[in-house]
This record gives C-alpha cells, sequence and structure tokens, in this order.
C-alpha cells in the first residue's frame, strides 16, 4: 500500500488529486498540506512513498520545500514529483531538478501519467530504503574492520617505540599523504557513483513513461528527451576518461553522441572533424544542438524512405570553430523562414546558439539542408 503526500496550497487542486489517486490507487494512505511548512512536517513523520509538491506556493515555494527535504536525513531519500502547469517551462525543470526533483507531472493532472509517475517512485523509495540499509551494513562492517586494524596499530606502534623521532616524522607524514589519497579517491568515486545513479533514475524514468498508455506523439517526445539526456550523460562520461573536469574534445564528443541518433538503415552518417577542445561549459548546448539537428534531418530528410546522407563537419576558425551538418534529402520548402516558422527543434537550437554567443543559420541546397553554428572559444 502506497503512502502519498500532496502539497499545494490550493485546496481545490488538493481534492482533485485526492480524487485522481483514490481511483487510481483505492488502498493508498494520503496525506495533504496547504503550506510547504506543514508539508516538511509530514513528510517528517509520516515517511511518504513520495511526494507531490506544487512549485508555485506563498511563504516556502516548492523549490525551498525539496531543498529542505533533500537536506534532512530523514526525507532526504523520499522521491519529489513536481506539478508544474507549464508543460514545456524548461527554466522551471531545471530549477527543480538543481533543487532535488525526482519527476514531474504537468497540471492539469493525467491520471495515466500520475499512476505511472507514483508506481516508479514507490519502486525507487523502495531501492533507497534498500540502499540505505546495506549502507548502514557496510557501515557497521568498516568500522568493526576499523577497530581491527586499529588494534593492530597500536601493537605495532607498540614495537616501534625504539625508532627515532625523525623516522616517527616520515612515517607520519606517509601516512597523511596515503589518507589524503584515499579520501581524493573515495570522494571522486563516490561523485562518479551517483552521477551514474541519477542518469539511470532519468533513462528509467523515461523508458517507465515509454511502456505507459502513451500516445505516439508522447512517446516520439520521450525518445527526444532520451536522446538530449544522453548527450549530457556522454559528456560526462568523456569528462570522467579525460581526467579533466574543465575541457573536454569536442570532436570526440560530437561523434560519440551522434552515431546512436541515425539508428535507421537507409541513413548513413558521415563525419570530418578537426581535433577541437574546448570548456566544458559550451560542450553541453553544443551537443545538445547536434542532437536536434541530426533528429530534425533523421526525422524530415528522408520522410519518404530514400537512401541518404547526414554529415557532419567540424572546423577550426581564427577567431573559434564551425560546426555544420548537412544532409541529402528532400531540403526546405521555397517559402522556409526561420524566424517564423522554427519548431520546438529549432527554436532550442537558436536559444542554445545565442546562450553560447554563437550563430546559427539553415539554408535549403540544391541537394538538401545545410545547418551552420559558428562560435567562439
Amino acid at each position: 500500500m502506497a503512502t502519498i503526500l500532496a502539497i499545494d496550497d490550493n485546496g481545490d487542486n488538493l481534492i482533485s488529486l485526492m480524487a485522481i489517486i483514490r481511483e487510481s490507487f483505492g488502498d493508498a494512505t494520503v496525506f495533504t498540506a496547504q503550506s510547504g511548512q506543514h508539508g516538511l512536517v509530514l513528510a517528517q513523520t509520516q515517511d511518504p512513498d513520495v511526494i507531490l509538491l506544487d512549485i508555485v506556493m506563498p511563504v516556502m515555494d516548492g523549490y525551498d520545500v525539496c531543498r529542505a527535504l533533500k537536506a534532512d536525513e530523514r526525507t532526504r531519500d523520499t522521491p519529489v514529483v513536481f506539478l508544474t502547469a507549464i508543460k514545456a517551462d524548461r527554466e522551471s525543470r531545471i530549477r527543480a531538478l538543481e533543487a532535488g526533483g525526482d519527476a514531474f507531472l504537468s497540471k492539469p493532472i493525467d491520471s495515466v501519467e500520475l499512476t505511472a509517475q507514483v508506481k516508479a517512485m514507490v519502486k525507487l523509495k523502495t531501492a533507497n530504503r534498500q540502499q540505505h540499509d546495506e549502507q548502514e551494513r557496510l557501515a557497521r562492517l568498516v568500522l568493526e574492520r576499523t577497530d581491527e586494524l586499529e588494534r593492530s596499530h597500536t601493537a605495532m606502534l607498540n614495537l616501534m617505540e625504539d625508532l627515532n623521532a625523525e623516522n616517527e616524522a616520515r612515517k607520519a607524514t606517509e601516512l597523511a599523504l596515503e589518507s589524503a589519497l584515499r579520501e581524493k579517491q573515495g570522494l571522486l568515486s563516490e561523485l562518479q557513483h551517483r552521477a551514474k545513479n541519477s542518469f539511470n533514475m532519468i533513462f528509467s524514468m523515461i523508458d517507465l513513461a515509454m511502456f505507459s498508455e502513451a500516445t505516439p506523439d508522447l512517446k516520439a517526445s520521450l525518445i527526444d528527451l532520451g536522446n538530449r539526456v544522453r548527450s549530457i550523460s556522454e559528456l560526462y562520461d568523456l569528462l570522467h576518461a579525460s581526467g579533466s573536469l574543465i575541457e573536454v574534445p569536442l570532436d570526440q564528443y560530437c561523434g560519440r553522441i551522434a552515431a546512436p541518433l541515425v539508428g535507421l538503415s537507409n541513413i548513413t552518417l558521415s563525419h570530418e572533424m578537426d581535433n577541437i577542445t574546448i570548456p566544458a561549459k559550451l560542450a553541453a548546448p553544443i551537443g545538445l544542438i547536434v542532437v536536434e539537428l541530426i533528429t530534425n534531418a533523421t526525422k524530415y530528410a528522408f520522410a519518404d524512405g530514400r537512401q541518404g546522407t547526414v554529415s557532419m563537419t567540424l572546423t577550426r576558425m581564427p577567431t573559434g570553430a564551425r560546426l555544420e551538418v548537412r544532409d541529402d534529402g528532400i531540403g526546405l520548402s521555397s517559402d522556409f523562414d526561420l524566424a517564423a516558422q522554427a519548431g520546438k527543434g529549432l527554436s532550442l537550437v537558436q536559444g542554445l546558439a545565442g546562450q553560447i554567443g554563437g550563430n546559427f543559420m539553415i539554408e535549403g541546397t540544391n541537394d538538401g539542408t545545410r545547418c551552420v553554428l559558428e562560435f567562439a572559444c
């Protein structure tokens, strides 16, 4: 039986939400709160399996409540599903993820989506509990082993009391350096583990949503979302592999994210890339741009199933670099106007290009479509 906590300052919204929950989970225990402060108290005392949290509330908004939940040891493992009234509000979703949110539901709430999200979050909470129990078991084991090591270490020190002061200082310095190295390695390993788990969780949530009773359009949107998430995941993998936290080889990064996007037998991907290293803060937006441009080409340029090629080139320039994505598909209509006819994908590309101070251009050619991004680096 699931325990659900709904936090929303609007009583009518809570009534509607409870009705949907009762219909989908007849045996669920539901707690409600009309303020962030009351919601925090209920979360700490009732230990819910999932928290449905509105964003816009007085005194404490949803972001503040989520940060408080994730900072409290009693509630940090409880999944938080944000309720947002604007499905495409990218800024709100980014803020929610930064606050520690685990998922989103768009208002008005869809019962099928709610059911899928709650089931996924209940599984996540169960997994978190099991992981927490395992961590406590390992912590106890580490303490036991540490006690044994400390006893052995003490006995060894007693046998080495006749060593001179200089030798003792040298060994103390070596131990301190080894301890610092182990601590650094442990921190890096923990960061890698957490990042990996976070991306796995996001991919799992997308997969769960795709297996639900979603429309073809929704499934296509989820596939696009998964490709975008994969581009960020590949960036972190490449940074970790290179041992750098500030720079990334752009040619390798673009090649890694482009290949999985062209999975159709009638389309061939080719690329010619100069070896260019850029700051990591530029790589994420450029990766998303590559995903959108290649996805658009595979969706629309070869809609009739014709054979074709999508090519990608990266060229070093005196002031930066030029990234070009070209296809030999059906091309653009003669009256195409980017400012007036850009869809969500191209609008996102324009926004990201502006974010990095770059220039984006798209044009029809005699044998397809050509997209060019120029940026300083």
